[in-house]
């Protein structure tokens, strides 16, 4: 494995022309959506995400869809997993691991897992919006269907997302038997899991669904100092529905669901390190700075080997419920889903991966969010047109809690014996934020003639934010601790007696009476709103049954807010403003050959305003978030599905995303951004290949042999494209081999993740010039493993 360092190419000149080729070639295979083939033909996907159900060859919107069956021959267990397979969606679990998703879409998303900041792509649990990325990485469980929408949403349900949206439906009960699945497995490292499901009908009109999993496996990073090992999952999860059908016309279903996780921090590694920047941010003056901190052995680049000096959690709690309402009136139906979530989550991270808490991080969240949606859609005029108007309501409410240990047990050459401790600081931010978000929105199809349609559709969103800080710095301990005394001046600190040599400008004599760590004209409280009408438009013509060709155009809002991170200087949040984007897209869909081949093709650009980075601000050697660019963003994505032979289906997709920088604010430019860097987390290039075999033995059953392989481009995990925070172009193979009894009841199935034990790292972070390290995650080693599935 390689860290790739910072490299400057010019290739737009022939960026397209090396697209094309690379996606007529990809063209001979096919793409997720891989539908079971029956009698040499694919079958038809059906979509629900955009509310007016029907066939995804009809859909003029670049979508992607993963069934129940589709999840287990990719062996995928948590959601994050489908972007080796979906064109335009990258995703990052960040440095705590477990169930956190930051999701990118066509270059759009969060490259920050902060409480504060709103997600750029929308998850969505059974049409119920995820407010916050921890937890938005679901297990897979009883799912019905996955599908990935591209491109600004908002106009037909939810909340406003500005990337794209990941819609997970689950099953739902039924009337009609009694049925179920249970599913137990073994995977490598000590680790099980078990997973069932049933359907229980209640009579004619009741019916209930049950279903739960329990997982444990032990991580792929050990402790050196303790029996922990890092990547650890202990996950246990259920669900339960309730369907009422009180009448032909109208439908009741009430769920409630809930996950509890206890597992440990994803493995981290050092990859830099540099003490004498960092000096100045963890209160020490510049005369520590010739005197080397006291590593040795304690830092270590061995994968393999954690020298954490911090007990590693990753615990998570969250659960939810939901009322969905159905009423058929006749000439028009009204849909009502009303939603309570709640989410608690504490992680600590060794984000510096050695002994000393060079950059320790402490999180701890309470989240919890109310949401209403009314629908009411239908047909006029002969059916040629189809119309929908939403209303939707969110509340939010956060307590979070940030702290990071910035050199507080760092010993410096050459005077350990003389006890003058590197105790640095503590830096501690607090803050409550409120959310309320209040939306009205419309959408017409029209049916100009038999062929061609024209959609219009607008969002009005009104969003008002609430943040209150409780924010200070424990300098308790410094890097030069000479004699026991207060500091003149200052109330006593949390732990007093020893004078510390801070850095010119850090400490105010005179502090607040509220506050007795900040300043009095340091404000504690804030509060704004934004408003914004996002319309879209598009026009799709169906040549025929089996060829689509449709252009859009589509606008995208995220609001606004301040700064969630620590900082280390008394001074006002960082606060940031909404970001904006308009989106054109052009598309075909078709099939091919009697449906034997499947291709759908899209081409989009995007004009990206006042966008919303990560970035490290120098002065301070914190990271904050701010409006760092402006920039222009176009691709090619290229889903192909195909029946080779009989019993026999491949699957490529293609994607070629050229992202740009066209104007940086003063932040990115002082935080090192460049014209010609790279969006995080976004690859020029990424394809995959899907190569899935059925082998037919009568009353003996069938054999089904799958291998999938998925590549990214060279990619970086940091907005200013630091030396030490990217990751190298890199393919991971899976091969699974099921026999499926002949009534299908029983699955026996062996896999083998990352077959050929490709090292990767799955995130990076480069503060060398601020905090003095940098460091990465360590991407899951090979693996094996064997499911017994038995269905009744």
């Amino acid at each position: 494995m390689k860290l790739s360092s910072k490299v400057i190419c010019n290739t737009r000149q022939t960026t397209l022309a090396r697209t094309l080729a690379v996606l007529s070639a990809a063209s001979a295979l096919a793409l997720p959506g891989m539908a079971q083939a029956q009698a040499g033909s694919l079958e038809e996907i059906v979509v629900t995400a955009q509310q007016l159900t029907g066939n995804i060859q009809d859909i003029p919107i670049a979508i992607s869809t993963y069934s129940e069956a589709q999840l287990e021959s990719l062996s995928i267990n948590r959601l994050s997993d489908i972007t080796r397979f979906t064109p335009g969606l990258t995703a990052t679990p960040g440095p705590n691991g477990g169930n956190e998703g930051l999701f990118y879409i066509r270059g759009i998303g969060q490259n920050d897992g902060n409480a504060a900041t709103d997600p750029g792509v929308g998850t969505y649990l059974d049409g119920v919006y995820m407010g916050r990325t921890s937890g938005a990485s679901l297990d897979t469980m009883d799912i019905q269907q996955v599908e990935v929408l591209r491109g600004p949403q908002g106009t037909l349900f939810g909340r406003n997302t500005i990337g794209g949206a990941i819609n997970v439906t689950t099953k739902k009960p039924d009337t009609e038997a009694l049925a179920g699945q249970v599913k137990a497995g073994v995977m490598e490292r000590n680790g099980y899991k078990v997973q069932s499901s049933v359907n229980v009908p209640l009579g004619q009109d009741w019916a209930m669904r049950f279903a739960g999993l329990h997982t444990e496996q032990d991580g792929w990073g050990d402790s050196v100092y303790t029996d922990d090992t890092y990547g650890d999952v202990d996950t246990t999860g259920g669900r339960v529905k309730l369907l009422w059908n009180a009448s032909d016309e109208l439908q009741f279903l009430l769920e409630a669901d809930g996950t509890r996780a206890r597992g440990t921090s994803l493995p981290t590694i050092l990859t830099a390190f540099d003490g004498s920047p960092s000096l100045p941010h963890r209160g020490a003056t510049p005369l520590a700075a010739p005197f080397p901190f006291d590593m040795g052995s304690e830092m270590s680049k061995d994968e393999d080997k954690i020298f954490s000096s911090i007990d590693p959690k990753n615990d998570m709690d969250v659960w939810g419920t939901a009322l969905h309402i159905d009423w058929d009136l006749g000439r028009a139906q009204l849909s009502s889903i009303t939603a309570y979530r709640n989410l608690n989550s504490y992680t600590t991270q060794d984000f510096d991966g050695g002994g000393y808490a060079v950059y320790d991080n402490f999180m701890d969240q309470d989240q919890d969010q109310t949401s209403q949606e009314l629908l009411l859609k239908g047909n006029a005029f002969d059916d040629r047109l189809e119309w929908l108007v939403g209303l939707y309501y969110y509340e939010e409410s956060i307590d979070y809690t940030n702290a990071i240990n910035l050199g507080t047990n760092i010993n410096l050459q050459p005077f350990q014996w003389a006890k003058l401790d590197g105790r640095g600081l503590r830096n501690n931010q607090r803050f409550h934020l409120d959310v309320e978000s209040e939306a009205v929105f419309t959408n017409l199809r029209y049916k100009l003639t038999d062929a061609v349609a024209l959609t219009l559709g607008a969002r009005y969103n009104y969003e008002k934010k609430k943040q209150n800080y409780d924010f200070f710095v424990d300098n308790r301990q410094g890097i030069f601790s000479f004699i026991p005394a207060p500091f003149p001046g200052n109330p006593p600190w949390p732990s007093p007696g020893y004078v510390q040599l801070f850095a010119p400008g850090v400490i105010t004599p005179t502090l607040s009476p509220d506050n007795p760590f900040l300043p009095p004209d340091v404000p504690t409280k804030y509060d704004e709103d934004w408003d914004k009408v996002t319309p879209r438009a598009v026009v799709d013509w169906q040549l025929d049954d089996e060829l689509m060709f449709y252009a859009s155009y589509a606008e995208g809002f995220k609001s606004g807010g301040w700064n969630g991170r620590p900082q280390d200087t008394f001074a006002s949040v960082p606060t940031y403003q909404p970001e904006e984007v308009n989106t054109y897209e052009v598309g075909m869909k078709s099939e091919w050959l009697d449906r034997k081949v499947r291709l759908n093709t899209s081409y989009f650009f995007s004009d990206y305003t006042d966008i919303q980075l990560l970035v490290l601000n120098p002065a301070t050697g914190f990271f904050e978030t701010a409006n760092a660019a402006e920039a222009e963003l176009q691709g090619i994505e290229l889903d192909i599905t195909a029946v080779l032979v009989e019993n026999l289906q491949a699957t490529v997709t293609g994607t070629w995303t050229d992202s740009k920088y066209t104007k940086l604010s003063t932040a990115a430019q002082i935080a090192g951004i460049d014209k010609d860097d790279e969006f995080p987390l976004t690859p020029e290039y990424t394809a995959s290949a899907i190569l899935e075999y059925t082998f037919d033995m009568g009353n003996a059953g069938s054999i089904v042999a799958h291998a999938d392989y998925s590549w990214q481009d060279h990619v970086y995990y940091g907005a200013a494209n630091g030396e030490y925070e990217g990751q190298d172009s890199y393919g991971l193979t899976n091969l699974r081999l099921s026999w499926i009894s002949a009534n299908d009841k029983w699955t026996v199935a062996g896999y083998v993740l990352n077959a050929a034990d490709e090292d990767y790292y799955s995130n990076g972070q480069d503060v060398v010039n601020g905090l003095g390290v940098a460091f990465a995650g360590v991407g899951r080693p090979r693996e094996y493993g064997m499911d017994v599935i038995y269905s009744f």
